[in-house]
């Protein structure tokens, strides 16, 4: 970033501080978001000497001239400020320069504030110094929402390392992530990040290398994602199989049915056993039962279903609501004997795990999708090295079975057997929720059945699914179930 910002304003001409004000200008666009629950947000806005507190100042003119209540305070004074910081400062009203404030007390809070951080930048390598070290505190004890800009203050930006630094709610970065967002602490501690562009030439962003790290990015999404075309039919978004379901989890196939029909596929059949409860669903979902002698179960009494139903379709999707009921393994054979893309979730992933010979018939159209826990499972099943990264471990499992991983949790893993890893960048706590899984096996499926290759339609259903999840907890993340996520599925939702 630090070369970024020279190039851009020595090779192209761009004024630095003209950079600072699309930055501030992101900032208080994101920190009205952030205040969206309020009924009569105020703003605190904390900064330092550096282009950090520049950022922070341009924020607080705007959201001054919107009508906003906004409190400055500095760990510096001004006449320290140098640079664009510093031109910043100058633009602010008079008033507001006037009433800066240099120290921060408990009491300065109101039930409605929302705190802006500028406090340290990406060029801290050490602990905090005073007052920067107490303000952290402060702000952190004081349980109301934090914005911080570019980088929570006191995390080190390519490590993730940090003795003592804020926990965002949010983190507005510019241009491009930071490593350490990734790593040590950052995960815990960014929030939800959002990535704003400030006007950096492409060309410049192109020829910058950023590590060892892959990020699967909105740009990412964009590059992959085809557009309809305005003669399409159903038969060309594909025809998609989800079985699944059980007396005791009867509602999981649905969801995944009618995840993969609000995302994209062309036509959703799902299979559930005659004995397990049905569930309300879509009249555009085609559900048909299949014989399980009585059990609430799969069994091989499934058999002729399942092979008509195999000749019928292009995708399966197998697992949500199964159960570790053993008498589904010669269902799970049969489905992975037909060599079709698919997608295996949940118990489905467990019934693999207990009978790891069957790893012989996955192939490289094949998404496995586990959960932590599910992912141990795997891996102690073909004797894999518990050392090693989210994205090291991943990437073994995905060599040993030839499929596609979706190592879930904050910043999924996904990894292919071409060596490919990457981290996702979108999501939210919202997903921590019963039901998020079984959704984002539907999506799998329906991005495989629109004939993406099984690695880019992994990546493209994750991002998306984390997107629809940011979407839908608009207004906080507690409140939003599985139920709600396949409507925020639009593409379009991508992009705003």
């Amino acid at each position: 970033m630090r070369e970024l910002d020279r190039r851009a304003i020595e090779e192209c001409g761009i004024p630095g501080i003209w950079l600072m004000e699309q930055a501030g200008n992101a900032v208080a666009a994101y920190a009205e978001k952030l205040a969206k629950p309020f009924l009569y947000p105020d703003f605190m806005l904390l900064a330092g000497k550096g282009n950090n507190g520049g950022d922070a100042f341009i924020a607080a003119r705007i959201l001054v001239k919107k009508g906003y209540p906004c409190q400055l305070y500095m760990t510096c004074h001004p006449e320290t400020l140098t640079g664009d910081a510093a031109e910043a400062f100058r633009r602010l009203p008079d008033w507001m320069q006037k009433s800066v404030r240099n120290s921060l007390l408990p009491s300065d809070f109101s039930p409605e504030t929302v705190v802006i951080d500028g406090i340290l930048g990406t060029g801290i390598s050490g602990a905090p110094r005073s007052p920067a070290n107490e303000w952290i505190d402060i702000v952190n004890q004081s349980g109301q929402p934090v914005l911080a800009i570019d980088i929570p203050s006191g995390l080190n930006a390519e490590t993730g390392d940090a003795s003592n630094c804020i926990h965002a709610d949010m983190t507005v970065t510019f241009a491009a992530y930071k490593r350490g967002m990734f790593y040590g602490y950052g995960p815990q501690v960014c929030g939800n990040v959002r990535l704003a562009p400030i006007g950096f030439p492409k060309t410049l962003l192109a020829e910058e290398s950023y590590g060892d790290t892959e990020l699967f990015t909105e740009y990412d999404f964009r590059n992959l994602y085809r557009k309809d075309q305005m003669d399409a039919h159903k038969n060309q978004r594909g025809k998609l199989l989800v079985a699944g379901g059980s007396s005791e989890y009867p509602g999981a196939p649905y969801l995944a049915a009618v995840s993969a029909l609000r995302g994209g596929a062309g036509v959703v059949t799902l299979l559930v056993p005659e004995h397990a409860e049905k569930k309300n669903a879509p009249n555009a979902l085609i559900v048909r039962s299949v014989p399980d002698e009585g059990s609430g179960h799969w069994t091989s009494a499934a058999e002729n279903q399942i092979n008509d139903a195999v000749k019928n379709n292009d995708v399966l999707v197998f697992g949500p609501g199964l159960t570790t009921d053993h008498r589904a393994l010669p269902v799970l054979k049969q489905l992975l004997s037909s060599k079709l893309p698919m997608v295996l979730d949940a118990d489905g992933l467990n019934l693999l795990a207990a009978h790891p010979h069957l790893c012989s018939y996955l192939h490289e159209q094949v998404i496995l999708t586990p959960h932590p826990g599910e992912f141990k499972r795997l891996r102690q099943a073909f004797s894999l090295s518990p050392e090693g990264s989210r994205q090291d471990q991943a990437y073994e499992l995905a060599l040993h079975t030839g499929a596609v991983i979706v190592l879930k949790g904050q910043h999924t893993v996904v990894a292919s057997p071409d060596g490919f890893v990457t981290l996702n960048t979108s999501g939210t706590p919202a997903l921590a929720t019963a039901g998020s899984g079984d959704c984002l096996a539907g999506l799998c499926g329906a991005f495989l059945a629109n004939g993406y290759p099984a690695a880019a339609a992994a990546r493209m259903a994750v991002f998306l699914h984390g997107k629809a999840a940011e979407r839908a907890a608009d207004s906080g993340t507690r409140g939003v179930i599985a139920d709600d996520l396949p409507n925020y599925y639009t593409i379009a939702g991508v992009f705003v």
